[in-house]
């Protein structure tokens, strides 16, 4: 029929009182469903027979998300099969399609509100210590009544910041106690401190963006411990990606184990290489349920941020990154991933929004 995707996934998520990050998943699925039908002349990618004797053929059509198109195609023909099975069904047919799929234009012909750049110029290596002014970086700490966390998070990182060209580490800390404060300052004397007056994770978040004037800035929760060893200075790969592509406005420095592969094009040896182009509403990525911006540990642009007018965390929510990242979201900006782990998450000794008295839903 001729109902649009936004209209039906409201009326689905009236009925079932879903959040908006739900409804947003289902209208974003309905929309890539439909859109290859949209095109001018639908192109069968691949017809593959992956249950003889049980349905027909799947049919894959350019522009597909597969692991959608062979579920679509099991309800429709009303058969069953475990999830490791499924997998390896939709990996057969990737196979089959050369993992065409993961191209650009491939996507693009779901999507069609997002046509490919043009290919920029070769990048240079960044080597550290950084010297270009685009690439000065804020590493913007919020910490929260968990001293021994941030301790730990802070002496994993230093070296880190002692190799790049950062312009400043500030913290944020949202009502420890005056002797912890003095203990943070004590331990590290080169850093700027900012002791909030009102409580709250989002309170924090908006004084950031309000004092932070640098273009790139790295965000840290105080509970993530840096790995000593990586294959490559991770701030100065994220900002080789987001000079490479324009969409991008936050690179996580953690794999999420999701996304679609990208290389960066070099001319020389020490190239950065891959890295992953997350996409929201992909059924077969790990990280395909949020729409891309996190509160993970990740490098941001906030002049590309700005581009979402007036974008401020909600201080009156207790799930105010979803409702940011979905902002984020429907202003066309994107998300990348690195391919390693860069900090391991150690917050398991409570959450800092219990400790603060201020616990969300699902705390």
């Amino acid at each position: 029929n001729d109902e649009e995707p936004a209209a039906v996934a409201a009326a689905v998520a009236a009925s079932h009182k879903l959040e908006p990050l739900h409804q947003y998943y289902i209208q974003t699925l309905l929309f890539n469903g439909l859109q290859r039908w949209r095109q001018q002349s639908p192109q069968v990618a691949t017809s593959a027979d992956v249950f003889p004797g049980m349905t027909p053929p799947v049919d894959v059509y350019v522009g597909d998300d597969v692991a959608l198109a062979v579920h679509v195609h099991l309800w429709r023909y009303k058969y069953h099969m475990s999830g490791t099975e499924l997998g390896h069904v939709i990996a057969s047919i990737r196979s089959a399609l050369n993992h065409a799929d993961e191209s650009t234009l491939w996507i693009a012909a779901r999507g069609g509100r997002d046509p490919p750049p043009p290919p920029p110029p070769p990048l240079r290596s960044f080597i550290a210590p950084l010297v270009s002014h685009q690439t000065c970086v804020t590493v913007v700490v919020t910490t929260c009544k968990r001293l021994s966390l941030f301790l730990a998070t802070m002496h994993s990182f230093l070296p880190y910041a002692a190799t790049s060209s950062v312009c400043m580490l500030l913290v944020l800390d949202d009502h420890s106690s005056a002797a912890d404060r003095r203990v943070m300052q004590d331990t590290f004397p080169a850093v700027e401190f900012v002791f909030t007056r009102q409580k709250g994770h989002a309170h924090s978040l908006n004084t950031m963006l309000e004092l932070v004037t640098t273009r790139f800035m790295l965000y840290l929760e105080d509970d993530w411990r840096w790995e000593p060893s990586l294959p490559h200075h991770p701030l100065a790969h994220a900002l080789a990606i987001l000079e490479h592509d324009p969409t991008i406005v936050q690179v996580l420095v953690n794999t999420q184990r999701s996304g679609w592969p990208r290389r960066l094009p070099t001319t020389d040896d020490t190239s950065f290489g891959l890295y992953f182009r997350h996409e929201y509403g992909v059924v077969d990525h790990a990280f395909g349920y949020w729409p891309g911006f996190s509160l993970n540990p990740g490098v941001w642009d906030l002049k590309r941020l700005s581009r979402c007018p007036a974008l401020r965390f909600n201080e009156s929510s207790d799930v105010f990154e979803r409702e940011f990242s979905l902002a984020v979201w429907r202003c066309g900006l994107h998300v990348a991933m690195l391919p390693y782990t860069t900090a391991v998450h150690i917050g398991t000794n409570g959450s800092a929004y219990v400790l603060n008295g201020l616990p969300r839903r699902f705390d």
